[in-house]
């Protein structure tokens, strides 16, 4: 994969980005693993500091396969928030829990979007 990301703006608690790759054909087909083709993605994504230890962060993109009858294009939809918590006034250890929420759908008639929920800690 080969992408460029670049910042188009960035303030005191926020930042906004955008994306472009280029993904080869890896994978396993037998084994349904990857998708065969070349696929062009893109995607913007914000990020917004609600307090001095809270955040949200919005990703948003599409996939774009260069064969649609091998694989769909589609759209995706992120969104996480936490909260940063430090041990120690900074000095020890940091944990931060957060819960993601992740919707896609491929661009063909008919499909559904697929909605989950993701605790995450880092």
């Amino acid at each position: 994969m080969l992408g460029y990301k670049r910042v188009i703006t960035s303030r005191r608690r926020s930042i906004f980005s955008l994306q472009g790759e280029v993904a080869a054909p890896t994978g396993n087909r037998l084994r349904d693993l990857g998708s065969g083709v070349t696929t062009f993605g893109t995607f913007a994504s914000f990020g917004q500091l609600l307090t001095n230890t809270s955040f949200v962060q919005i990703q948003t993109g599409a996939d774009l396969p260069v064969n649609t009858e091998k694989a769909s294009q589609a759209v995706f939809f992120h969104t996480a928030i936490g909260k940063t918590f430090a041990q120690n006034h900074g000095f020890g250890r940091i944990w931060t829990p957060m819960v993601e929420f992740l919707a896609d759908r491929e661009l063909v008639d008919g499909a559904k979007t697929n909605w989950d929920i993701l605790p995450e800690m880092q």
